[in-house]
């Protein structure tokens, strides 16, 4: 006969709370990461890497990264003439992630996935520069750090993230995209963002 547990609430949570940090207690940071990245995938059924360390320039070396349950993820390189990639993607428990991306015409980058006292934050695994994908140019402005690392970013335009001198900010405000179609596919015709820091 099954005995009913008397065992307070209050103390069952404390215990429970006991066994996860200690189930978690020998993680690496990477470890913690992946967690947290598939945690998140599961519960908003994505999650949005941008380049820039979150930001949005609005110029044409902007890169956006989407990874979705089942291994999927997609890329697009904003641009004069937008691409849109989707791929499958392999992220092992040190946190390095591979991704092959149909019709993208160059291999792109292993990163690693980490987190610091931001957020998480993708970085390639060796060297730090800008990947040019399939565009033909691209403007890189001064001032404005690397082109990596990328970190995620809200779907929510009132709650967006960016790093300012290293430091976190929250802006608000409205954006707006505009699309056209070619050869059956939406690509970003112009993106432009009217947010302002949000006191």
């Amino acid at each position: 006969m099954h005995e009913p547990n008397t065992t307070p609430m209050r103390t069952r949570v404390l215990l429970g709370m006991a066994a996860l940090a200690a189930a978690t207690a020998g993680w690496s940071a990477e470890q913690t990461a992946v967690e947290e990245l598939e945690s998140r995938i599961a519960k908003h059924g994505s999650v949005t890497f941008r380049s820039w360390n979150g930001q949005h320039l609005g110029m044409d070396s902007d890169t956006d990264i989407i990874f979705m349950p089942n291994r999927i993820v997609h890329m697009t390189e904003y641009g004069y003439v937008s691409g849109d990639y989707k791929g499958i993607y392999r992220v092992d428990r040190n946190g390095e992630v591979n991704a092959k991306f149909t019709g993208y015409n160059h291999e792109w980058p292993v990163t690693l996935l980490r987190k610091d006292s931001v957020s998480l934050l993708l970085d390639a695994r060796s060297g730090s520069g800008f990947v040019m994908g399939n565009g033909g140019g691209a403007y890189i402005p001064a001032g404005k750090g690397g082109y990596w690392p990328f970190r995620p970013v809200s779907t929510m335009a009132d709650d967006v993230v960016f790093l300012v001198a290293g430091q976190p900010m929250t802006r608000a405000g409205h954006t707006l995209s505009i699309l056209r179609k070619q050869d059956g596919r939406w690509l970003l015709a112009r993106d432009a963002n009217m947010l302002s820091e949000a006191g």
